[in-house]
């Protein structure tokens, strides 16, 4: 309800920037997001009103936020495009738009470039964010610049398969049983574990800070992740 109150904050914003080494094709790129955006539902949700009351809609004609900007003349190119994501992470979304992420290719130079992408946490947690990296990396590998494809990549879980399952538990016997155990458990309500209280900071922007690995950096935190049985972007962020 917060994220609905207060739709002008840029805190619910998920992404960052990403450094791509080695060219890339923007025309193959832009066929391997099309894929992605098209086999992922979650990408595509809209929210919308009807009678007071918030929807989801996963909306197969999606407006996607996707601009190419070539900065490669700039001699702070790289600072150009740090300030440009920077920026982008700061602006929040309308929530009841056309798409509740973006993503934008910046070219730094020939062998260069930044992928900034941002996404609402109505649709994405970190984790999610760690996927799409993973989904669309291994789909533009696997396509040609006309966006055939030369490989398989292998498909993901479908949101509205989820959806689906979930209605039929909701028809089933376990579902009856399920609820007849939390109705008598929970006969009177237990407080509430958290409650949100008013304090001088409501109106106040938080801070932001940025950190930049190098790719032995990140190379070490995955070593170090994997050795604890963590997720090298979950381990990054404590």
């Amino acid at each position: 309800m917060e994220q609905v109150f207060k739709s002008e904050s840029p805190l619910y914003n998920v992404g960052g920037r990403f450094v791509l080494t080695g060219a890339l094709d923007p025309v193959r790129f832009k066929h391997a997001l099309d894929h992605v955006v098209a086999h992922t539902d979650a990408y595509r949700i809209n929210l919308v009103m009807e009678d007071t009351q918030p929807w989801q809609i996963i909306n197969d004609d999606l407006e996607l936020d996707w601009k190419c900007i070539d900065l490669s003349d700039y001699p702070d190119a790289h600072q150009r495009a740090a300030d440009y994501c920077q920026n982008q992470m700061s602006t929040a979304f309308d929530i009841h738009g056309p798409c509740l992420w973006r993503i934008h290719w910046l070219k730094i130079s020939e062998q260069e470039s930044a992928m900034c992408m941002v996404f609402h946490h109505l649709i994405v947690d970190g984790i999610a964010g760690s996927l799409f990296l993973e989904y669309l990396s291994e789909t533009y590998l696997a396509m040609d610049g006309q966006g055939r494809f030369f490989k398989e990549v292998p498909e993901r879980p479908s949101y509205s398969e989820f959806i689906e399952k979930d209605l039929a538990y909701r028809q089933s016997s376990r579902f009856e049983k399920d609820q007849a155990f939390w109705l008598e458990k929970f006969t009177t309500l237990p407080d509430p574990l958290l409650l949100k209280k008013t304090n001088q900071f409501d109106d106040q922007p938080f801070a932001r800070r940025e950190y930049e690995f190098t790719q032995q950096q990140y190379n070490q935190i995955g070593a170090v992740a994997h050795d604890m049985a963590a997720r090298q972007r979950t381990f990054s962020r404590l």
